[in-house]
Order: structure tokens, then sequence, then C-alpha cells
């Protein structure tokens, strides 16, 4: 007998990260604090997905996609070639994302170049490998990081 996951909808709640102050890509401005105050704004309202609009964000540190209850936030990207994460100078860090149960991430494409990480992989479980000064395409819908 075969035990399938439960189905999350993660349309239930859907913020726009460039809501947020510093949430607009090509700025070379950091992204971390738009993405903890999207989180901050889905809290126990979960699941939900912060949508990204094409470009590069930034980041300083490591996001924690964790948030409602921990029924799911699904970070979902306009595209493998249109959204893209690059660590900015100094980012040094266990993980590039981390992903709390149910997170998942999609349509966009991971930069590690410049960044200095303690481990090889993004953290939750079935962690997808991302070297250091490497990338990682999170290409295909429903990337489940958990």
């Amino acid at each position: 007998m075969a035990v399938q996951a439960p189905v999350v909808n993660y349309d239930h709640l859907v913020v726009n990260l460039s809501s947020f102050a510093g949430g607009l890509p090509n700025t070379g401005v950091d992204a971390l604090p738009a993405i903890n105050a999207a989180l901050q704004a889905i809290g126990n309202n979960g699941p939900a997905t912060i949508q990204l609009e094409p470009g590069t964000y930034y980041l300083s540190g490591t996001p924690n996609l964790a948030a409602g209850y921990n029924l799911g936030v699904y970070l979902q990207g306009a595209g493998q070639n249109a959204t893209f994460f690059r660590a900015l100078p100094g980012f040094s860090a266990q993980y590039f994302m981390s992903f709390g149960p149910a997170s998942k991430v999609s349509d966009l494409t991971i930069d590690t170049t410049g960044a200095r990480l303690r481990r090889t992989n993004m953290s939750g479980n079935a962690g997808r490998p991302v070297t250091p000064g490497g990338m990682s395409v999170v290409a295909e819908s429903g990337g489940t990081k958990s």
C-alpha cells in the first residue's frame, strides 16, 4: 500500500514580494528583510505563496521559509531564466536557503557564487545539492523541499 502525501493548496494566501520594502528585483538591495516581512504577513495563515517578479534578488543571509503553522510556504519565481537569487558580498551561512515542513520552491535559479557555505545543500529533507559557488536551477512546478 502506497502512502501519498497530502495535497497542499498554496493558493490559500498569495503575497507578492514586491509589496514589501526591499522586495523589488534588480536593485542590489538585500531581499532578506522583504522575505522576512512577507513571512510575518503570512503569520499563521498558511499555506501561502510568495510570488517573485522576474529579475535578480540578493541575499545577505539565509531565509527560513517556514510560516503558517508549518503548513507550507511556496516561493514561486517567474521562471528558471527569469528569476534569480544571488549572494551579496560577505554571505556566510550554513545553508543558502532553509525550508520548513511542506515548503517548496520553483521556477527560479539559485546562484551561490561568492557565498561561503558550510553545507552543500539547502536545508530540509531531500535537500537539493548546491555547491559553494555553484548554481541550482529549480524549474519544475512542485519542487517540494520537505
